[in-house]
């Protein structure tokens, strides 16, 4: 797999519930990770207090490993996503909807202000067929009903493979983020530096092994007024 895979977003209505990913969230916006770096085996979560910030706004995550990934795996991934959200004030909270683990609110299928993340090993459904670069898919939900993120990990895993530095957990975590910087900033919202790049080459895997592989300033601006609106949005319903 080439080092130039591409990230795309199919805006669209879900009619369908499809719930999603990981685990209980332990980092919140209110302390940013000064450090996430090396592969898999080598995450540190070194905390610093984010000081001149806005409140962190909550982002509900449900996650659905379809992948069969370990619970170590999973809880890296969404360590490195929790630390890119939390960058721009976001407040990531974290639940695992499994045969094992399921919880009411694993079927509630959630407002606004909810992200359902599928994780697939392989690409199973039509848009990934047509895209054989993309990692992952978005859809927005029009309406009252939580968006969508769909992830295939092999691709994932592939893109990894081209950095000694990145593992794929790690990467998966990346990922996450910035298909949610889509969701919040719409569909045409690739750019030309940082997470919302269109493509990510060694460059960019040596930034996510570093933990520089973030959101810009203009972004974190447009995602903290775009998720409050989907909170304001969710408080009217």
């Amino acid at each position: 797999m080439s080092p130039r895979s591409t990230f795309s977003i199919a805006r669209r209505v879900c009619a369908t519930v499809v719930i999603s990913f990981l685990a209980g969230a332990s980092v919140s916006a209110g302390s940013r990770p000064a450090s996430l770096r090396g592969r898999d085996t080598e995450v540190t979560l070194a905390m610093e207090p984010a000081a001149g910030r806005p409140d962190p706004l909550r982002l509900d995550i449900r996650v659905r490993d379809l992948a069969g990934l370990t619970g170590d795996s999973l809880r890296r991934a969404e360590l490195a996503a929790t630390y890119v959200l939390s960058g721009v004030g976001i407040d990531a909270v974290w639940v695992l909807c499994t045969p094992d683990h399921e919880e009411p609110r694993c079927a509630d299928p959630g407002g606004p202000t909810h992200v359902f993340v599928s994780i697939v090993a392989k690409p199973t459904e039509g848009a990934f067929r047509s895209r054989p670069r993309a990692l992952a898919i978005a859809a927005v939900a029009e309406g009252a009903q939580g968006s969508r993120v769909y992830i295939v990990y092999e691709r994932v895993e592939a893109l990894a493979r081209e950095s000694p530095e990145v593992g794929a957990s790690v990467l998966l975590g990346y990922v996450v983020a910035h298909e949610i910087g889509h969701l919040l900033l719409g569909s045409h919202s690739h750019s030309a530096t940082g997470i919302m790049q269109a493509r990510w080459f060694k460059r960019e895997l040596h930034q996510v092994a570093t933990g520089g592989l973030l959101f810009t300033p203009s972004e974190h601006i447009r995602l903290h007024a775009a998720l409050l609106a989907r909170i304001q949005q969710d408080g009217a319903r």
